[in-house]
């Protein structure tokens, strides 16, 4: 008990002020806090990496189509020339050349 009756500590009597004490919950909150920003900034960044994934697929898509659609143009115009010849071929005034 105290010198003086008061009720109150020894040090709070001899004016030392009582130790503050930190709450965990604070460093729990701000622990999570960090975490859950970081995996912010994780999830925008996966999602970034997605969509340009998504777009490279996109035009490389685009390119193969466009390149299909050059061969069979080439394709084409290969058969009609094989066409051509062997009609030219098959005829009688081929045949003099």
């Amino acid at each position: 008990m105290p010198a003086d009756g008061s009720g109150e500590p020894a040090d709070a009597a001899a004016g030392k002020a009582p130790r503050k004490r930190r709450n965990r919950w604070i460093w729990i909150c701000a622990l999570l806090t960090v975490v859950a920003t970081g995996l912010l900034i994780w999830a925008l960044t996966i999602q970034s990496d997605l969509d340009s994934t998504q777009q490279d697929l996109t035009n490389a898509n685009q390119k193969l189509d466009s390149t299909g659609q050059e061969l069979d143009k080439v394709a084409d115009v290969g058969r009609s020339s094989q066409d051509r010849a062997l009609t030219a071929g098959s005829s009688p005034g081929a045949r003099m050349r």
